[in-house]
């Protein structure tokens, strides 16, 4: 039963989608029902209870138009089926895979170009050992797609077959002789390819116990030829497109960016990509958590939207231990201890900005007034203190004067005894009011100054938050910010979190 499945499905994927008129994974009822008949040996009544019960059983097949047309759930699934119908069980598969590769290669339809580009990879993947070098030495002779044959090559392993020698060359001379201002996209295609093949040839090696003819390491030093002008400029494009692949090409290189040149990871931070994936790898570099915590303090006072989601991000790992190493005196939080990532990144920071040499690029830490070195800190948080604790004096050194004033008075000789006691009363209430006040001012003021030295907008970053009931009696031009506002918010926390 299984078996005679497997030959359905593959027959149809592998006749829809080497048919140039049909479109891709949309097959007919009446094709679809013809090929259970055939591969079951049954009639057609039987054919369509038989295909009900596969699309049921299986979910692999779906119907789209009802006794009109059948689908796979995903184009990947037609590929996948149709490649092993190739491999296993179509006679000559390969060649005749090659041949309408060769007529959609050179098709007037661009839809049909690339249509079998996943195909022939996978094809010779499956096809038995025996007969995979013949099947890539067909491959060699016909694709000319780098594409297509780095794929067929990462697919098969055939790292000792001369297709990925040739091929290897190919893309090597061509990457290294492009000039810098050439360097687009399909360049920097071509070297997270070329990287990811040598990757997994040199794993490939290592597992067979084997020495790696060439490295992805050896390729990108070529590339580099030893200038940090070309280093800066590949990884801050690798980064743009690929934040991975752009760790990776450190990983590759030897070379340390967090400790050599923060530089070019404060500048990559721009990208959202690459910030979420920095953020990612500075939660397990225990050793560097300050350095990553100046990197993202500094990016953040230059690009304000860096600021805002660091400002959404969940605090954890390494900064966020690091953080509450330090005494909640020295917190550089308005609200808690450790509300957010931005939070915790400041005060490791700031706290260690002493670590900073005078050559260092991460300037911002040395630009917060008064903020630099945790004896300065001390102090400003000791003047603080000494000024709310001296007000406080003051008011009740008033209240007692107050109150002897007023319980002396000659005025009040004849008055009720409850109204001797109310009047100073009301004042010492009073007078606390006015403190509470003052308290309050310097609370709210201490936020904003927080949340300016920070490079948030402190006044958008409260009405973000306001309840429902309150925005709906904003201006209309007002809200239609905040919603962008919160969409950005909101599309940044479930993309962290995803």
């Amino acid at each position: 039963m299984l078996e005679q499945r497997w030959n359905i499905v593959g027959e149809l994927a592998a006749q829809n989608i080497r048919d140039e008129r049909q479109d891709a994974n949309s097959i007919s009822w009446a094709s679809v029902v013809d090929v259970v008949a055939r591969v079951a040996a049954v009639e057609s009544a039987r054919a369509e209870e038989l295909l009900n019960e596969l699309i049921r059983d299986t979910g692999v097949l779906s119907i789209g138009r009802v006794r009109e047309t059948v689908h796979f759930m995903h184009l990947t699934f037609c590929e996948f089926a149709a490649a092993h119908y190739v491999a296993m069980s179509l006679q000559d598969g390969i060649s005749r895979l090659l041949e309408s590769y060769s007529r959609f290669v050179n098709s007037d339809k661009a839809q049909l170009r690339n249509r079998l580009d996943e195909v022939v990879p996978f094809s010779c993947a499956l096809t038995a050992p025996r007969d995979r070098a013949d099947a890539l030495s067909r491959v060699h002779s016909v694709v000319s797609d780098p594409f297509v044959v780095a794929r067929t090559v990462l697919e098969s392993q055939a790292y000792e077959h001369p297709i990925f020698a040739s091929w290897l060359d190919h893309e090597s001379l061509l990457l290294t002789s492009t000039v810098e201002s050439d360097w687009d996209r399909v360049w920097l295609r071509r070297l997270q390819v070329l990287t990811r093949v040598l990757r997994d040839s040199e794993e490939h090696a290592r597992v067979l116990g084997k020495t790696p003819g060439v490295t992805a390491s050896a390729v990108l030093e070529g590339l580099v030829q030893g200038s940090s002008e070309r280093l800066t400029l590949l990884f801050g494009e690798v980064a743009q497109n690929d934040p991975v692949a752009a760790f990776n090409l450190a990983e590759d290189l030897g070379v340390d960016f967090v400790r050599g040149d923060p530089e070019i990871l404060v500048s990559a931070c721009e990208s959202p990509a690459f910030l979420a994936r920095a953020v990612d790898v500075s939660r397990s570099a225990k050793d560097d958590a300050f350095l990553w915590a100046a990197i993202f303090v500094e990016a953040a006072q230059r690009y304000r939207m860096v600021a805002w989601r660091l400002r959404y991000t969940a605090s954890s790992g390494a900064i966020q231990t690091a953080a509450h190493r330090v005494s909640s005196s020295e917190q550089w939080s308005p609200e808690s201890p450790g509300s957010d990532f931005y939070a915790d990144c400041l005060t490791v920071a700031v706290n260690g900005a002493h670590q900073l040499n005078s050559e260092s690029s991460l300037q911002c830490l040395l630009r917060l007034p008064g903020l630099v070195h945790v004896g300065r800190r001390k102090v400003a948080a000791f003047w603080r203190r000494a000024s709310i604790i001296g007000t406080i004096v003051v008011l009740l050194t008033l209240g007692v004067f107050v109150y002897q004033v007023v319980a002396s008075s000659p005025d009040l000789d004849g008055a009720p005894d409850f109204l001797r006691f109310f009047l100073p009363v009301l004042a010492f209430v009073f007078l606390v009011q006015l403190a509470t006040m003052g308290l309050d001012a310097y609370i709210v003021l201490r936020r904003s100054w927080f949340s300016r030295v920070r490079n948030l907008d402190s006044y958008w970053d409260y009405l973000v938050r306001l309840p429902w009931s309150v925005f709906m009696g904003l201006p209309s031009s007002i809200q239609r910010r905040l919603r962008t506002e919160r969409q950005i918010r909101d599309l940044e926390a479930l993309r962290m979190d995803g």
